[in-house]
């Protein structure tokens, strides 16, 4: 199954909370999720403001238009596109080959965490981003109004192989080192007591 990745990291230099709490700053974080990607993509795009060292950059054409602006203007090259947020904070890849096995023939398979979805750490068909592109041309920017024009199949967290992995913290925290303590917990507890956030 043909596959690449897309990691989001426009922005992320100017946002705290959990990644900061784990003494992951700047583009470190981004640099993790990327790097971990390479395991199961043909190739991984960084688009954002600043290109990561051996892989493919596109800059964004706008700061502050949004991540479905952003996937606007990535072209797939493969049958499948894993899109990845730069705020994962435990990730690992384990989740993509997870969701591969499930998508079947839909054009989305997307982890849901207490029953919200999570598009940005999600499977989609090369297809789908012509859907996307057609919604920003008409001035959408919700990415879950592109959800529900397409064929999607939601996945709890707790039923993946590393539920943690799509914890998505994109805003700062009143009490960061709390929620880390969390994720880590029900990650240690969904995997036998070994920790799995990032591959080594």
């Amino acid at each position: 199954m043909s596959l690449e990745s897309v990691v989001l990291a426009g922005g992320q230099s100017r946002r705290g909370g959990v990644g900061e709490a784990l003494g992951i700053k700047g583009l470190a974080l981004a640099q993790r999720i990327a790097s971990s990607l390479t395991t199961v993509s043909s190739r991984v795009t960084i688009m954002g403001d600043t290109p990561l060292p051996s892989f493919d950059f596109l800059a964004d054409q706008e700061s502050g238009r949004g991540p479905m602006a952003a996937l606007a203007e990535f072209f797939p090259r493969e049958e499948f596109v894993f899109v990845a947020s730069c705020n994962l904070v435990a990730f690992r890849s384990d989740i993509v080959t997870d969701l591969q096995n499930r998508i079947g023939n839909r054009a989305a398979i997307v982890p849901t965490v207490q029953g919200v979805p999570q598009p940005l750490c999600a499977l989609y068909r090369r297809e789908a981003f012509d859907m996307l592109r057609a919604l920003v041309r008409q001035g959408e920017s919700r990415l879950d109004v592109w959800l529900t024009r397409l064929e999607v199949l939601e996945v709890a967290a707790s039923s993946l192989s590393t539920p943690a992995a799509c914890f998505n913290v994109r805003v700062p925290l009143t009490h960061p080192r709390a929620v880390v303590r969390t994720v880590l917990r029900d990650d240690r507890e969904q995997t036998g007591g070994k920790f799995r956030g990032w591959a080594g």
